[in-house]
Order: structure tokens, then sequence, then C-alpha cells
């Protein structure tokens, strides 16, 4: 008669030491030295050698978008903009290159998912160009750091240093960060993809600000007559809110109308310019102000209750009822 040789199988379970608690090293408007201070081995004389950096981290806000003279910065699909406005010193006697890749390191202590925390860059808040410097000893420069941020994350416990991780200058954000002044933000923090509004009344969208005018039923438009369905335009007030020209027109929009019975009405590809009755072609001008005029030709009798108006880029969605 054959033994039958039973082998169990035990699987050992190591303890994992939990997470070292959150330590906020750095508070606003008080400088804090990153990097790493060299020193001679056995006399611990100090050597510079130009590796250190005086911070001061002043206020932390979120946005929507960041006007600047260099590129229209906007947050896209998913995102928002976390915006930390500081000077950057130079303690050294070495010259300090200071530019968009010769700046900080930057972590997130609750952030999780690779590639969701985008650096974006460094702007003077001053002249609103990208900072470029060369810093002298005692030399320093005011910075607006720029990054994107998944739209839903909410713990801004954020951490600056220079090579040198053992040295992180740790703030916590939440009890001063500056709120979204947004109509896709419900409370100033989280931002959504899709928001409300009504009639005249002004929200803002990517670059710019609008406000819908109304809806009417012109004889025609654009070079479009009435015919034998219902002509009806959309008319909305649009501002371009950047300091510099922004990208309008049709290609950039999905506009619809949306019927009594829950169907929507798709525009017919043109957005016209009220003041040229003409197809806007370009880019609206920084601070410039059009009104667009979205046509639709619905089924006869259909009228509409709504318009909605959707970004291509950012998939934002913005309804607005008449």
């Amino acid at each position: 008669m054959l033994a039958m040789l039973v082998v169990a199988s035990f699987v050992l379970q190591v303890p994992q030491p939990p997470p070292a608690p959150f330590k906020e090293t750095a508070q606003l408007g008080v400088p804090f030295t990153v990097g790493t201070q060299m020193v001679v081995h056995g006399s611990n004389k100090e050597i510079d050698t130009g590796d250190q950096r005086i911070l001061v981290l002043n206020s932390a806000r979120l946005a929507t978008n960041y006007p600047n003279m260099a590129e229209n910065i906007t947050a896209g699909a998913g995102e928002k903009l976390l915006v930390l406005r500081g000077t950057f010193g130079n303690p050294s006697t070495v010259v300090l290159p200071v530019g968009p890749s010769a700046f900080l390191s930057i972590r997130f202590f609750d952030g999780a998912g690779k590639g969701a925390f985008k650096y974006v860059g460094i702007y003077d808040p001053n002249t609103h160009q990208v900072v470029h410097a060369n810093l002298r000893k005692g030399e320093s420069i005011p910075f607006d750091c720029v990054v994107r941020v998944p739209a839903e994350f909410n713990e801004f416990r954020v951490g600056l240093y220079h090579q040198n991780r053992a040295k992180i200058a740790w703030y916590d954000l939440n009890p001063v960060l500056g709120t979204i002044a947004s109509s896709f933000s419900p409370d100033g923090r989280l931002l959504l993809n899709a928001a409300s509004a009504r009639r005249d009344q002004r929200f803002d969208l990517d670059e710019f600000q609008m406000k819908v005018l109304g809806v009417s039923e012109p004889a025609s438009v654009g070079g479009v007559a009435k015919g034998d369905r219902p002509l009806l335009v959309v008319s909305a007030e649009v501002t371009n809110t950047m300091l510099l020209p922004a990208r309008w027109g049709w290609q950039y929009v999905t506009p619809e109308l949306l019927m009594p019975n829950g169907a929507t009405v798709a525009g017919n590809g043109d957005l016209i310019d009220k003041a040229t009755d003409k197809t806007w072609s370009g880019d609206l001008a920084a601070g410039a102000t059009m009104t667009a005029q979205f046509v639709f030709r619905p089924e006869q009798g259909q009228r509409p209750i709504a318009f909605r108006l959707t970004t291509l880029v950012s998939k934002r969605s913005i309804q607005v009822t008449f």
C-alpha cells in the first residue's frame, strides 16, 4: 500500500511598517534653505559649492488658467492648476542659473498615479514672462510655479527640494490654499467637467468669459436663409481673459440645443461673428470681446429649453437654460 505524502505550504507574512506621518518643516513667508552643504571630511569645514538655494514660499492657489506672456496655460481634461508663488535666492558665491529646467523638485505627500502631477514651468509674476536668470550671491527673483494636478485631488501637502531629499521644505497648504473662482467648482477646491448657468449669467470656459444672450429666429445669418426649416441662432458674448491671443472658432467647440423631450440638435458646424455676419476666422485677441452666433436647423415646431457648449480640448461642458 502506497503512503500518501502531503506537503503543506505556508506564506510568511512580514509586518510592514506604517508610513511615516506627515511633518510640516516649512512655513509660508519664512526662508528655508534647500540643497546640500558640503563639508571637508574630518574638519567639518563648510565648502561653498553652489548647491544650496533660499526658498520663500508666500502663497498657493488653485486656478483654471494662468495668463502669461509666453503661452496660454489652461487646465486640461481632468486637471486643475496649482500656482505656488514665492522668491528664489542664491546664498552662494557661485552664480546660480534659474529657469524652467533649473528650479526645484516638487513632491506631493498624498499624490498617487504616475503622470497625474505635471510640472509646467516658472513665471515672473511681475513681467508675466518665463523666468530666466543668473543670480549672484544675495540676489533673488520672484516666481510663480505652475503645476497641473488631478481635478478631484484635494490634499495639498507639498514639498520642494533641491537634490537632497533629506531636507525637503514640506508645507501643509490646505488651511491657506486660495480657491478656484470658476463656474465648474462647487466648493472652490474641486473642478468638475460640467456646469450650468442661466441666460445673461457670466461663466468661465477655458480661456474665456462668456455670457449667453439668448436664442432668436432671424430670416438669415451668415449667408444661410431660413427656408422651409426653422433657423435658430444662439448668441453669446465671448471675452478672452488671457494675455495672448486665444484659439477660437467652430473647430474648438461643440454646440448643442436641448429640447423638452430630451433630444439634442447639433449646430451646423459654423460660428458667425455678429459684427461681420461672416464665419469667425482666426484667434481672439487678448482682452478682446466678440459676439458669437451659433446656427441650428431644428425640425419644424422644435423649441429649445437650453444651450450646451463643450470644448474639445478640456472636454468641459456648460449648459445654459433660456
